[in-house]
């Protein structure tokens, strides 16, 4: 093996054990300055509703805030956790923001479309459940407990805790994987998600 050889393995060692030193810190400095929080109140349960019967409407309000450093889109969804599939099918709701209609229809296809939340911003979301007075008696007696999912989309890299404020440090790992393989990449957007509940239960 020749000196000239060995010289340049050495310098090339020197140069990736460098970029496995500082790249991460950068990665991660990134992550930290664009770290998602997406809280929501109240947390555990907008509704708890008894004895619901066809005609019945409630109308409840929840808060949705952005604590974290930079802006991002959220979006939401609706899940039956547990009870009568058949009146999760037939229940209708409305959500609106100051008087604008973000979703309405049955609350089995609730599908909130992306809205932007800049940085220490809050928006409120009235949510109006209604038991049509069609149904009739049929569906009296009948319960269920549905969850409403709320997920974040920014520009970060790694995957969100369910639940947790913070970014876990997962970018220090792509990249020293990234650098030890040569492999040559371009940034992208990823979707990261969190996700808060609210329930309606014990209709």
């Amino acid at each position: 093996m020749s000196l000239k050889y060995i010289i340049r393995l050495v310098i090339a060692t020197v140069s990736l054990l460098i970029l496995l030193i500082l790249l991460p810190s950068v990665a991660l400095g990134n992550d930290n300055n664009n770290e998602i929080n997406l809280e929501l109140k109240p947390f555990k349960k907008l509704f708890e509703i008894k004895n619901m019967k066809p005609g019945d409407v409630y109308t409840e309000t929840f808060l949705l805030s952005n604590s974290g450093k930079g802006k991002f889109k959220y979006v939401g969804s609706a899940e039956l956790q547990e009870g009568s599939n058949k009146l999760f099918e037939e229940l209708r709701v409305l959500i609106s923001n100051n008087g604008n209609v973000l979703y309405n229809g049955r609350l089995e296809g609730l599908e909130i479309p992306s809205r932007q939340l800049k940085s220490g911003g809050k928006e409120e979301l009235e949510v109006r459940v209604e038991f049509p007075y069609h149904l009739g008696n049929d569906f009296q007696g009948l319960s269920c407990e549905v969850e409403f999912n709320f997920h974040a989309e920014g520009l970060l890299k790694g995957i969100l805790p369910i639940d947790s404020p913070n970014l876990p440090e997962t970018a220090t790992m792509n990249f020293i994987i990234l650098v030890l393989g040569l492999i040559l990449f371009s940034c992208g957007s990823i979707i990261y998600f969190t996700h808060s509940r609210v329930r309606i239960k014990n209709i």
